[in-house]
């Protein structure tokens, strides 16, 4: 099966019957939610997600040879070299460059596909997405809340978790005393 066909299921009739929903962002990248970068398992939210997006974008822009097997090494090159684990670095670009939670595919192969010209301004338009993002509380589904506010020119970020169903604004608080 091809990169990712194994995430498809299949009728009854032997037609894939989720393909369109899990690759109709390759025409034209949907409108998404900045909550889609925040992921508990791979500890992302949407901070870590501009630091990993702005470590991204360099890199690729500086590949002359645009395939899998070259975006897969330079990819994990840099992962290697920022010292994280390969989700910290990779959900925020699979969700930069097709808006979905769920793909069929990674950000590696979807980048491939998508070409470097597309990938690239899509990684751009997801960094601009999330520098723009307006002041205020964000709640993601992955347990984390993120209160987005200007200081100067500059957005700055905090985060904290959710423990047993409530989000604890103390501890929010805290984060913004002593940031």
């Amino acid at each position: 099966l091809p990169i990712g066909m194994e995430h498809f299921t299949v009728s009854t009739n032997g037609e894939f019957s989720d393909i369109e929903e899990l690759i109709d962002f390759i025409d034209v990248l949907p409108e998404y939610d900045n909550a889609l970068y925040c992921h508990k398992k791979m500890k992302t939210n949407e901070e870590t997600s501009i630091e990993a997006l702005n470590a991204i974008l360099p890199v690729l822009e500086a590949l002359d040879e645009w395939n899998v097997e070259s975006i897969h090494t330079a990819l994990f090159d840099l992962i290697a070299k920022l010292e994280v684990k390969n989700g910290w670095l990779l959900w925020p670009l699979r969700t930069a460059v097709s808006g979905k939670p769920v793909t069929a595919g990674g950000g590696v192969e979807l980048c491939a596909i998508l070409g470097k010209e597309e990938a690239i301004a899509r990684i751009k338009k997801g960094i601009e997405k999330l520098e723009n993002a307006k002041p205020g509380l964000y709640q993601c589904p992955y347990g984390f809340a993120s209160y987005l506010f200007p200081i100067e020119e500059d957005t700055h970020i905090f985060t904290c978790l959710r423990v047993e169903g409530e989000y604890n604004s103390k501890v929010l608080v805290y984060i913004l005393l002593l940031y």
